[in-house]
């Protein structure tokens, strides 16, 4: 398979205005991006556009989905929150909401763990500025990240999860693979062989995996003395 073939089995789920499609032909570490697949997603950014979406990528042979940023399903025009405020205008009733709005969520992150191809989603945060001393004697404000701007708990449906900092440095905040706990670093096309590695690693172990084989007749049994 050529370059150009492997980037081609790359969909990136796009609501940020096409920027999905700036890095091509960019350099990262010395690996020019090559041409790889888009899907512009615009408002309203209902769960039920999204797992359009996804699907049209699985069914045009996509094998790795970017999706960028899942937050937009939240509290994007149109979104999860949307949708639930809406619902309690009418009714009357904000908890009550939830009952129309939860079986959507759950559907769209089952799709996301279930479907056949490697996905990644990316999630904007919730911010907040801290006072820090900035080495020189003086305090300085801080941009931090705090939490995903999504339902809580997405962090623990998915494989590895990485927070990124304001100057680009990830660590694992939840890890399945055990590679890259307790480690600070900036994620480069070896972040991505280290996955594969570990993907690899586990479907060759059959360890992992139930086994089938034939049943053997019980050996006869003489009960004369």
């Amino acid at each position: 398979m050529t370059d150009a073939e492997i980037w081609e089995k790359l969909c990136v789920i796009d609501t940020e205005n096409e920027s999905g499609s700036l890095y091509v032909g960019t350099m990262v570490n010395g690996v020019r991006v090559g041409e790889y697949l888009t899907i512009n997603l615009e408002a309203p950014f209902s769960a039920a556009r999204y797992l359009e979406a996804i699907d049209v990528a699985e069914q045009n042979g996509v094998e790795f989905l970017i999706i960028d940023s899942l937050s937009h399903a939240w509290s994007g025009e149109g979104g999860l929150l949307d949708v639930q405020s809406n619902i309690a205008k009418r009714s009357g009733n904000s908890y009550t909401a939830w009952r129309e709005v939860t079986p959507q969520h759950n559907k769209l992150v089952d799709r996301v763990l279930q479907c056949p191809m490697h996905v990644a989603i990316t999630l904007r945060t919730k911010t907040e500025y801290v006072i820090e001393d900035n080495g020189n004697g003086k305090k300085s404000p801080k941009k931090v990240g705090m939490a995903p701007v999504f339902r809580d708990g997405i962090e623990y449906e998915v494989t590895v999860f990485f927070e990124l900092s304001q100057d680009h440095v990830a660590s694992a905040t939840k890890d399945r693979t055990g590679v890259f706990d307790g480690q600070f670093f900036t994620i480069s096309p070896d972040t991505g062989s280290k996955i594969r590695a570990w993907l690899e690693g586990a479907d060759n172990d059959e360890t992992a995996k139930p086994t089938i084989k034939p049943a053997k007749p019980a050996p006869a049994v003489n009960n004369s003395s």
